[in-house]
């Protein structure tokens, strides 16, 4: 099945619609015109419809704070990449691919979006505030990602990603949400009931991908090569460098240092370099007279609310109150 990227007159009417996050306020702005279609179906779920052609190529910048939403990206067609900015370095590069499905959460994160001259794109992004999967797992959320779970736990977020392309099911369903034959509220629920399947369909990737690297097995090799990796993503706190850069530099592929990475240590790569500036930050502002936000900058953060808010989440109190004690 090809999926068609028309929208039947049917669609819910979106004008003067206002979204729940600032930074989709800033995606309206930056691609406005009759190529782009905004549905704010309930508090905490939309979905933007959008066609266009890149008049050059372009660079565009947005940031997520730390309400972001839970993100199905799905690409109709046109190649581009947006670069993840995790501290003050580019840290992930997520390249986009027509007929490409993406499942996102990306909290505290800067993405600057690259798209190639006079390339013609149609893509449709499903945003879901991450409380509404409550109302769907009420006793567990096993079934999600590692990320989303915890959010359930009350620590921070932390950020995810996972690809893949479009499988019937997948395209059969968008196809159906881009032709959406009823009107009104019944328009809306059937929109719903379509997005509730696409997100259904890529956990249900996603826990059969996490299954399948529980059954594999590391290496002495695989294990030496990890562990030279720990050191090159945490040898300087301020610059790491990127997950690609780590893979390539210690001899692993991106997705066996990833999976390989939480078997050996507890946690995947992003988190882990998270612990590590954490607790070099507690021991300079113990043993040093460097500010919050000298010792933020010293460590990567964007800035220094970045730093306190993590800080706390881990330790239990302010970096401020931690110096202030250590201090006395």
């Amino acid at each position: 099945m090809t999926v068609r990227g028309t929208l039947t007159s049917s669609w819910p009417e979106t004008s003067g619609q206002t979204s729940s996050w600032k930074f989709l306020e800033e995606v309206k702005k930056t691609f406005t015109g009759p190529g782009l279609n905004h549905v704010r179906l309930r508090p905490g779920l939309e979905l933007v419809h959008a066609r266009f052609v890149a008049p050059g190529k372009a660079r565009h910048v947005f940031r997520f704070g730390q309400d972001a939403p839970l993100e199905l990206g799905l690409h109709i067609s046109g190649r581009g990449y947006g670069d993840l900015c995790f501290s003050r370095r580019r840290a992930e590069t997520v390249a986009v691919e027509p007929s490409s499905a993406l499942l996102l959460f990306y909290p505290d994160v800067e993405c600057t979006t690259v798209l190639r001259e006079n390339e013609y794109y149609e893509l449709v992004n499903i945003y879901m505030d991450p409380k509404l999967l409550e109302q769907f797992f009420p006793g567990t959320f096993s079934a999600l990602p590692d990320g989303l779970r915890a959010l359930r736990k009350g620590s921070p977020p932390l950020p995810f990603s996972h690809r893949r392309t479009f499988s019937p099911l997948l395209q059969m369903a968008l196809a159906q949400l881009l032709a959406c034959p009823l009107q009104d509220c019944l328009g809306r629920m059937y929109m719903e009931a379509k997005i509730l399947e696409l997100f259904a369909l890529m956990f249900s990737d996603v826990t059969t991908v996490s299954r399948g690297v529980r059954k594999r097995q590391l290496t002495s090799g695989d294990r030496a090569r990890l562990h030279m990796a720990r050191d090159l993503l945490t040898a300087d706190l301020e610059n790491p460098p990127s997950i690609s850069e780590v893979a390539r530099a210690s001899g692993l592929s991106e997705n066996k240092l990833k999976w390989g990475f939480r078997e050996v240590f507890g946690q995947p790569p992003y988190a882990y370099l998270l612990t590590r500036r954490l607790e070099k930050g507690r021991e300079l502002l113990a043993a040093t007279d460097c500010s919050v936000s000298e010792v933020a900058h010293q460590l990567g953060f964007c800035d220094a609310s970045h730093f306190v808010r993590h800080f706390k989440s881990r330790f239990g109190l302010t970096p401020g109150l931690h110096a202030n004690s250590c201090r006395l």
